[in-house]
């Protein structure tokens, strides 16, 4: 399983053909991970260890944003030393117990190597995430540009001609704010056209369904009185109101009202209402306050200097709102809230009321391939949050060899001879992800490699894109501190866990 997830590991690696019922293409370990329930003739022992590894690789996607494959490298060595170890005799405990001193040594040294995010920081990491040099410094360009909050909506789209070249990548930055959100009817753009423009109109928002007469009369005696365009947005509307609002659109001298509807996943709709409300200055009309849209006055609108509509999506730009408080709440919780989904939707919540959004399209090539580049993006946009958080340390497997004096140190502070075995593991497992980089390439034995490095000196390391050896902070080489850490942390927990289990139960089994 770790030589598996190995593969994955750096700008060498190839992508995992995963098959089934359908083929799709894996660069992602934590992905890989989930598409492996067992493994085919092997006892149940070792599916359990299996699956231990599988579990590592999805607990740090969740938790630390990436750094699975790496993880799961550290983790194959520790499990692999330590197993050894007790077998022939020395005290599991003990054994731990020196494994929790040696990884609490490294990551205090991955702490005091780290160094703020640069313009050529975010290069290195976007270029390693995407394995791709020339979409690395597109996407650590956006980012820069985008500022303090910055968030990326990915599209896939078709290409009308295949490229033999694979998908084409192209970006824009949002003018404003922008959701994803479709016409309360086909009829509401105009016949042949793809969009539908409204300027300085009156925005009305409603966290609620529109179902009749009642639900919609009042708005659009509003707009009569205010002889503004207006937008009405809303979870939903049904037929009957629909029709009263594309009836009232044909008589003369109608303003115009466009309905539109929030197409957020699930439970976010509520939010995304409420951060378009706070940013246009309206007022939320739902029935959970007491506010019915038939109550609508004129105070409880909001605006915009100009809103643009389309099939698919809803974007505001030169709001009258005031969304600082909102940011300053949404950052924080970002702050407090582990990476993953609802890490991501924050940010892209966050990213909308600051004015940071932008978007990469994704063209062409097969739906395979668009997935996998969408994956990389994804996992660029991680890794480079979890930088600007916690800085960035020398990449290729360079910064873990760099804390071995500091892990020599807690060595010798040992009380006894089974911790210092302990702490051998975690020294020998801190040179394999470098080792697994320089194999991957092919170029160098890995053992050739280790040893060159230590004659060029401190800041040297191995480019696993051509294999040659260069000062990883001038070439942009570089990862995630908090990454590194939680890959090691994690590694050296399911080591510790292993060792010291004497029973694993195993679901379904008889007798």
């Amino acid at each position: 399983m770790v030589r598996l997830l190995s593969r994955t590991l750096g700008p060498s690696a190839a992508p995992v053909l995963s098959g089934g019922a359908s083929l799709e293409l894996l660069a992602d370990s934590a992905v890989l991970a989930r598409r492996i329930t067992g493994l085919a003739g092997v006892g149940r022992a070792h599916n359990a260890g299996a699956l231990l590894v599988g579990e590592l690789a999805r607990t740090v996607r969740e938790t630390y944003g990436d750094g699975s494959a790496t993880a799961a490298v550290l983790a194959g060595v520790m499990v692999g030393q330590a197993g050894r170890l007790v077998n022939a005799g020395v005290q599991p405990i003990d054994l731990r117990r020196g494994i929790d001193r040696a990884v609490d040594a490294a990551c205090r040294s991955l702490a005091r190597q780290a160094t703020e995010v640069g313009v050529e920081e975010a290069r290195g990491l976007f270029s390693a995430a995407v394995h791709d040099a020339s979409l690395g410094a597109l996407l650590a360009e956006m980012f820069d540009l985008l500022g303090e909050h910055p968030a990326l909506l990915i599209e896939e789209r078709d290409g009308l001609v295949p490229s033999v070249a694979g998908p084409l990548v192209d970006h824009e930055y949002v003018d404003g704010a922008r959701w994803r959100a479709r016409p309360a009817d086909g009829g509401w753009l105009p016949e042949g056209k793809s969009e539908l423009t409204l300027c300085e109109p009156l925005i009305v928002v409603v966290d609620g369904v529109l179902r009749q007469a009642d639900d919609v009369l009042p708005v659009l005696d509003l707009a009569h009185r205010e002889g503004r365009p207006l937008l009405l947005v809303s979870r939903d509307v049904e037929a009957d109101a629909s029709r009263i609002l594309l009836a009232m659109r044909t008589q003369p001298g109608a303003p115009l009202v466009a309905p539109w509807c929030l197409a957020s996943a699930g439970t976010r709709v509520g939010d995304d209402l409420g951060d378009l409300a706070v940013l246009t200055g309206a007022s939320v009309l739902t029935a959970a306050l007491g506010r019915h849209p038939g109550t609508v006055r004129s105070a409880d609108c909001g605006s915009a200097r100009h809103v643009s509509l389309t099939r698919a999506q809803l974007t505001v730009s030169d709001s009258a709102g005031d969304p600082a408080d909102r940011v300053e709440a949404l950052s924080a919780r970002v702050q407090r809230t582990p990476a993953g989904h609802e890490t991501n939707a924050l940010r892209l919540r966050l990213a909308r009321l600051a004015g940071s959004l932008g978007v990469v399209t994704i063209t062409g090539g097969t739906d395979p391939e668009r997935a996998l580049y969408r994956a990389r993006i994804e996992n660029g946009q991680r890794m480079f949050e979890s930088a600007r958080a916690g800085g960035v340390v020398g990449g290729g497997g360079t910064a873990y060899l760099r804390c071995r004096p500091d892990v020599l140190s807690a060595r010798a502070e040992c009380g006894t001879e089974e911790q210092r075995y302990g702490v051998d593991v975690v020294l020998a497992a801190l040179e394999a992800p470098f080792r697994q980089l320089v194999s991957s390439h092919g170029s160098d034995s890995p053992s050739v490699a280790v040893e060159k490095l230590a004659e060029l000196g401190e800041g040297w390391g191995f480019d696993a894109t051509d294999g040659s050896y260069v000062d990883v902070r001038k070439a942009g080489l570089v990862d995630s501190a908090g990454v590194a850490e939680g890959a090691l942390r994690s590694a050296g927990s399911l080591a510790g866990t292993v060792i010291t289990t004497t029973l694993v139960a195993a679901g379904g089994a008889r007798g």
